[in-house]
C-alpha cells in the first residue's frame, strides 16, 4: 500500500497514528519507529505513513517532542499492543539450564541440523526457516559449521523487543519467542549480538522464531551423524553466549 499522509484534521479513527500541525519534522518518530512504517522529510515538511507496515504500536507518538502525534481510537487494539514494554537495563533474567554446543573438528556442515530444526518446527526443510544457523564460508575461509542460539545471559533480544513476546522457559530456561504476542518488527533479529544472527524471520507468517532447545529433546543433536551436537544441561544454569559489560550500558 503506498505511503500517504494522515493529519488530525483526516486521520481515520482506526487507531493509526495521525500528525498535526505543530509537527517539526524532526523524525524522531520515523527513527524510532520499529516497523520502518514511517517516512519524514525535513526538507519537503513531509510526514507519511505506510499502513501494510504500521504496527500501531505508539512509539511515534511517545518519541514526539512536540506532542504532534496522535492515536485515535481504535476498533480492536492487536494482542502485542496491550504488552508491556521491556528496554530494561541491564536485563536481568534467569540463566538458561541448557545450551546446545558444537564441536567444529567434527562438524562437517552437512546441514542435518539445519533441515531437522526446519521439519521439527515449521513442517518443511528450509535453509531460511531453521533456528539452527550455519557460519556461511567465505573466500578466505572455506570451513562452514554449525552456529545455533546462544540461550545468553543477557539476551538482547528480549531488551529490545518492543511488546515483550520474548520470555524465558520455565522447565529449559531457553529464550523463547510467543508466536501471538511477536508483530514481526525485528528488531530482535538487528540487535541479536551474534554473527550471523540466531534469530529467523518467516516472511510468509510475518513472525520471528528461534530455538526452543525443543523442550529439552534438541531434535538437532538427535540427528547429527558426526555427534558434533552436544545438548549441555546444568539445573544450577549456565552462563553462556552475550553478558553485559560489567559498568557498561547500551542506551535504547
Amino acid at each position: 500500500m503506498p505511503n500517504e499522509t494522515v493529519t488530525k484534521k483526516n486521520g481515520p479513527a482506526d487507531g493509526y497514528p495521525c500528525v498535526g500541525e505543530s509537527c517539526i519534522h524532526c523524525g524522531l518518530c520515523a527513527r524510532n519507529c520499529p516497523a520502518g512504517a514511517l517516512q519524514v522529510d525535513r526538507e519537503q515538511k513531509s510526514w507519511k505513513l505506510e499502513r501494510a507496515l504500521c504496527i500501531q504500536c505508539g512509539t511515534c507518538m511517545e518519541k514526539c517532542p512536540k506532542d504532534a502525534i496522535e492515536m485515535l481510537p481504535a476498533k480492536k487494539k492487536p494482542l502485542a499492543a496491550k504488552a508491556k514494554k521491556s528496554f530494561a537495563l541491564p536485563l536481568e533474567v534467569p540463566l538458561t539450564k541448557g545450551v546446545l554446543q558444537v564441536d567444529q573438528e567434527m562438524c562437517i556442515g552437512c546441514m542435518v541440523c539445519v533441515q531437522t530444526c526446519a521439519l521439527t518446527n515449521y513442517g518443511v526443510g528450509s535453509f531460511e526457516l531453521s533456528n539452527m544457523r550455519m557460519m556461511s564460508h567465505n573466500r578466505y575461509d572455506f570451513d562452514s559449521y554449525a552456529v545455533p542460539c546462544e540461550q545468553c545471559t543477557d539476551p538482547q533480544c528480549m531488551r529490545y523487543c518492543p511488546c515483550n513476546a520474548i520470555s524465558v522457559d520455565k522447565v529449559t530456561g531457553a529464550r523463547v519467542i510467543d508466536q501471538k504476542l511477536c508483530i514481526g518488527c525485528q528488531e530482535c533479529i538487528r540487535h541479536c549480538p551474534m554473527d550471523p544472527p540466531r534469530i529467523t524471520y518467516n516472511p510468509e507468517t510475518k513472525k520471528a522464531g528461534k530455538c526452543t532447545l525443543c523442550g529439552g529433546n534438541p531434535q538437532c543433536v538427535a540427528a547429527c551423524p558426526t555427534g558434533a551436537l552436544t545438548y549441555y544441561t546444568n539445573p544450577d544454569g549456565i552462563k553462556t553466549g552475550y553478558t553485559q559489560p560489567e559498568g557498561s550500558f547500551d542506551h535504547v
